[in-house]
């Protein structure tokens, strides 16, 4: 399941409360950067487990619309909006819209040359950090943002997370 919350991060949302969101979204069009357009469009997800990477082989495509992109899979027509905001050096806070009506969900990701690496705002973790309850409010394994969070504040958070488990490689 891990492998396929990687490739298309809708189980991931279809959790519903297992990932840090907004009752609305954080960041407008206009924010977002084509952070992926050096790797190419088509990306194999993976997940760290037993101390090494591993993957299922599914490929994931990311479409640029605009300033954000399209995801889909190569094994189903589900397909969500993600949008790549800077936080700092590398780094963006993605928010992740998989449909109207539907809150967006919120990832870190580290770009880099040869991957990108998603650390997911998993609420259970987020409950662990530091003075978190100030721009977070938790309801059993729910977690939304209190009003507003800014690049800057993803950038705190971002430092205070674990290594990140999922990754996507480029591939041709």
């Amino acid at each position: 399941m891990v492998q396929r919350i990687v490739l298309l991060l809708l189980p991931l949302l279809a959790l519903c409360g297992c990932v840090l969101q907004s009752p609305a979204p954080l960041f407008a069009e206009g924010d977002g950067e084509p952070a992926l357009q050096q790797l190419g469009q088509r990306f194999r997800a993976e997940t760290f487990e037993k101390g090494q990477w591993t993957t299922d082989g599914s490929i994931g495509t990311f479409t640029p619309a605009g300033r954000h992109y399209v995801l889909s899979n190569d094994k189903d027509n589900e397909t969500m909006d993600m949008l790549f905001v800077p936080i700092a050096g590398g780094q963006y806070a993605v928010q992740v819209l998989e449909e109207a009506g539907k809150p967006p969900a919120y990832i870190i990701a580290d770009v880099n040359p040869r991957e990108v690496l998603l650390r997911p705002l998993f609420c259970d973790e987020l409950k662990a950090l530091p003075k978190v309850e100030e721009t977070v409010s938790f309801s059993g394994s729910d977690c939304t943002v209190k009003g507003a969070l800014n690049p800057a504040a993803f950038a705190a958070l971002a430092r205070e997370l674990a290594p990140a488990r999922m990754r996507l490689v480029p591939v041709n």
